[in-house]
């Protein structure tokens, strides 16, 4: 693919509003499900989208994770049953994530960067590649917290110059810029590598006292990248090495782009995904899915059993209110008056 050939198929995808991969919906329902059952929150606002859970019409169900299996209750009954509720998926979830860690700290093995010259150079660089962080240790922060929250978002290596006192070029400098699911545009593989990828960025102007929501589409490939920043007006203030583009766009008004090229100075696509190891069987391996969806219909009744126990201890198992009995006058021939519950026995001191 060549630059101008990226550049066109990007202008055809806005104008037909075509931009968005198929499989997006259900990328972002895996990243509410991954963080709901990690973290415990939002059990009772992340919609329960799985099989059996459909309409006549297709439609998934609009209760949550935890209210999908009440559906007879009322909204009073189910906001007791959400205020009740303390969350317990964390806990399986935090045993699974702690293994993460035992393979950063696996013995035995070897790492080794054979580039002539260049070795000294390069090790340094990956020593302190991000936030005082090696590359290796980036990477395994990067993987866990995707897993464990977002699985289908990707990493983008990006690069700067860096400048001399006196204006010249003396180095490089590379960084990670995170694209989670919600920001993840498109993307295409061929022969199981990252063919493209774009990323979006969105932004709210005021123009004309009114919100506007402006996007800023990204696409890189092997070796070059495209910038599309939108912007409200072809008066636009841009940078020089922007130009303007309209591109018109099927049923809606057109919309104005500031567009800017992108040497990457690599060979490579610099685009990894990050998180997301296992491919989700629904999508047929186009996005991904973390370690905790292997369990996913356990972790569904792990929350619909511990919501029950928790409405089930606060409202009948747990001590309403005293209620007071007559005394009581029982007398044993053999021994003393009721005391209390208690019969003493008056020959050897012991209760009954």
């Amino acid at each position: 693919m060549t630059p101008e050939e990226a550049k066109g198929m990007l202008i055809e995808m806005i104008g037909s509003e075509a931009v968005y991969h198929p499989d997006k919906e259900r990328a972002l329902y895996v990243r509410d499900w991954t963080g709901a059952v990690f973290t415990g929150k939002g059990q009772d606002k992340v919609k329960a989208m799985k099989p059996g859970h459909k309409d006549e019409k297709g439609n998934y169900s609009e209760e949550s994770l935890l209210t999908i299996y009440r559906p007879r209750e009322t909204e009073i009954e189910k906001d007791q049953l959400i205020r009740l509720h303390n969350p317990f998926t964390c806990v399986p979830a935090g045993a699974v994530a702690s293994t993460f860690d035992k393979v950063r700290r696996t013995d035995g093995i070897e790492e080794a960067i054979i580039v002539e010259g260049k070795e000294e150079e390069i090790a340094a660089d990956l020593k302190d590649f991000y936030g005082g962080m090696s590359l290796k240790d980036w990477c395994f922060e990067a993987q866990q917290m995707a897993a464990f929250s977002d699985p289908n978002s990707f990493a983008v290596f990006e690069f700067e110059p860096i400048y001399s006192p006196a204006g010249a070029t003396i180095g490089v400098n590379t960084y990670p810029v995170i694209f989670n699911s919600a920001d993840v545009a498109n993307f295409k593989y061929k022969h199981g590598k990252l063919y493209w990828f774009l990323g979006e960025h969105t932004r709210y102007e005021i123009h004309n006292q009114e919100q506007v929501k402006l996007s800023t589409f990204y696409f890189y490939a092997k070796g070059f990248g495209w910038c599309f920043r939108e912007v409200y007006d072809v008066r636009a203030m841009i940078e020089m090495d922007e130009e303007i583009v309209v591109i018109e766009v099927e049923n809606n008004k057109p919309r104005i782009f500031a567009v800017s090229f992108k040497d990457m100075m690599t060979t490579a696509i610099p685009v990894a995904r990050v998180g997301g190891a296992y491919p989700d069987p629904e999508t047929h391996g186009e996005t991904r899915i973390g370690p905790l969806h292997f369990a996913e219909h356990q972790f569904h009744d792990l929350i619909r059993d511990k919501s029950l126990v928790d409405v089930l201890h606060v409202l009948h198992a747990y001590l309403q209110k005293y209620a007071y009995a007559p005394e009581c006058t029982y007398e044993d021939p053999n021994l003393s008056r009721c005391d209390e519950g208690y019969l003493h026995d008056v020959e050897n001191g012991t209760d009954h």
